[in-house]
């Protein structure tokens, strides 16, 4: 089985490179083959069990949840405009699995909420 992308999907502006687009097909791929998902309508309508055979394949290490990040990633590539405007379920769950350190400074990660109160709260110390 494999995964059938929208039309839309291959003409929408991307940051990703061809690379990218490789490896995300690969992991939708992996989906279709479990029986999951061959197209968005079933991405969308099968999150819990998606969701469970993510957390099924990796531990909820660093590494662990990089990879699933990956995997919900290759999912946001696949779904239409519309859906990725609001927070969608897919969206609530990649929150539930941040990186657990940062990697370029060695600690612990910080969601972009409280990074952004922090530094306007730094901003308004200097001032």
């Amino acid at each position: 089985m494999e995964f059938t992308l929208e039309p839309d999907v291959l003409v929408k502006e991307s940051p990703a490179s061809e690379t990218t687009k490789k490896i995300y097909k690969s992991k939708l791929n992996a989906l279709a083959k479990q029986g999951l998902a061959t197209s968005r309508r079933e991405l969308k309508g099968n999150f819990k069990k998606i969701k469970a055979y993510i957390e099924s394949l990796y531990p909820d290490d660093e590494p662990g949840r990089l990879k699933k990040r990956l995997i919900v990633y290759a999912i946001f590539y696949a779904m239409d405009a519309a859906y990725l405007k609001k927070q969608n379920v897919y969206y609530k769950y990649l929150q539930t699995i941040n990186p657990i350190k940062d990697t370029a400074t060695g600690k612990a990660w910080v969601p972009i909420q409280d990074y952004r109160a922090s530094k306007i709260e730094t901003e308004n110390k200097s001032k």
